[in-house]
């Protein structure tokens, strides 16, 4: 059986890979394919070693076809049909194949292996590569317009319907699909809630074995006593519009680091950079103004991190704080003052395990240094109480699950 997982961004990857596990490991003979349209996600995959890890594990699966330079552009042209009359032999030979992509089935070659699907008993499912939840990553936004919906072309006249049907993880992304497709996708009609694959056994599982090799990597011989692990998760540098000032994540950074390196000097200091946002300025310059912390870039898997890290640490509002389920974060948000005031001292992902330190406060150090170093704030049943009544109703519905794809 064919499966065809085509990517946009490497976010969508982080989704969806996991979903791409459980598929292998529960129907044999699936052959599946990662169809990447980016080099940068290219790139991306082959930096993020524990993603890279999950696709291989589905087999050699992954395959870039844009164009690498722009000078090449005729040959990228000529490569890149050749490689639509592969894909579309790859249908064709097939049966019942199935098709995973973010939007609908309407332009450029997709209505062509839409239709191709359709004749070998297939499916061509619309699955959105975000796992945030409305209520973290469009708290303080959700009043926005909704996105009008994408152009159709020609061949809508003739087959009205360009996919069958749209995947979610879990019921709480209504705003986003509205936002996304618009309320009158056809899609919306036939929605699919299967649960989020991240929280099937088989995923958890290579979590867990990933965690012990990343921590036999993370600590070199002489290191083993170390006990604490702080993970800044990076955001891209146009995140500060966001937030209360275009300097907000670099003055937020520059201030964690120097408690950090004050406070507990032997930790072990990782910061993840935003997978479109590897050289932002902010973290370069608060890296030099802050030259005796030694900080480690990694792109280890934010799941890996969470069970590796005594805090991670957030810079700006993040799809982290709904889409990774354990870990202590502390959020170093410098909100804007409307919405300091809508959030009522509280973190946009607060009830997810998250605790907000205003970066701004005059106190600032002494309080992060205690929300640093003492559990008890996270250990409160109210820090996570929405986080727990996620995860006890969004475990992956297996049997849902198999009886789309099996």
């Amino acid at each position: 059986m064919l499966f065809i997982f085509f990517v946009g961004n490497f976010l969508e990857i982080d989704a969806n890979a996991p979903l791409a596990f459980f598929i292998k490991k529960n129907i044999p003979d699936a052959r599946i394919k990662f169809i990447l349209f980016s080099k940068d996600v290219d790139e991306l995959l082959t930096m993020n070693r524990n993603h890279k890890s999950a696709i291989d594990s589905c087999g050699k699966t992954y395959l870039y076809c844009g164009r690498k330079k722009w000078s090449l552009r005729l040959l990228g042209k000529i490569k890149f049909l050749f490689f639509k009359k592969k894909l579309t032999l790859w249908v064709v030979l097939s049966k019942k194949p199935t098709l995973f992509y973010k939007r609908t089935y309407n332009k450029g070659i997709m209505p062509v292996l839409f239709v191709l699907t359709a004749i070998r008993g297939g499916k061509a499912y619309v699955l959105h590569g975000n796992k945030a939840v409305d209520t973290v990553r469009f708290k303080a936004s959700i009043d926005k317009n909704i996105k009008a919906r994408p152009p159709l072309n020609i061949l809508n006249n003739i087959f009205p319907q360009w996919d069958s049907g749209l995947i979610l993880y879990h019921d709480q992304q209504s705003y986003l699909v509205s936002s996304y497709y618009g309320e009158s996708r056809d899609c919306l009609s036939k929605i699919r809630i299967i649960g989020v694959p991240g929280l099937c056994r088989e995923w958890e599982d290579f979590i867990r074995e990933q965690t012990v090799i990343e921590r036999e990597k993370l600590f070199r011989l002489g290191e083993k006593e170390m006990a604490m692990v702080f993970s800044i998760i990076g955001s891209k540098d146009y995140s500060s519009n966001f937030l209360k000032s275009p300097l907000s994540m670099e003055r937020s950074l520059t201030k964690i680091l120097r408690v950090i390196g004050r406070e507990v000097p032997q930790a072990k200091v990782l910061f993840r950079p935003h997978p479109r946002a590897l050289k932002d300025h902010y973290m370069i310059n608060s890296f030099i103004a802050v030259p005796e912390v030694d900080v480690e870039l990694t792109f280890i898997h934010l799941e890996i991190l969470a069970q590796l890290s005594s805090r991670l640490i957030l810079l700006s509002p993040s799809d982290v704080m709904s889409s990774v389920y354990s870990g202590r974060m502390l959020d170093c948000s410098d909100y804007s003052d409307a919405d300091r005031e809508y959030l009522q001292g509280k973190s946009v992902g607060d009830g997810w395990g998250i605790v907000w330190v205003d970066p701004q406060c005059d106190d600032f150090e002494a309080t992060f240094s205690s929300m640093m170093l003492d559990d008890e704030m996270f250990d409160q049943a109210a820090s996570s109480e929405l986080r727990n009544d996620f995860l006890r109703k969004n475990r992956l519905d297996r049997n849902a699950a198999m009886k789309l794809f099996g």
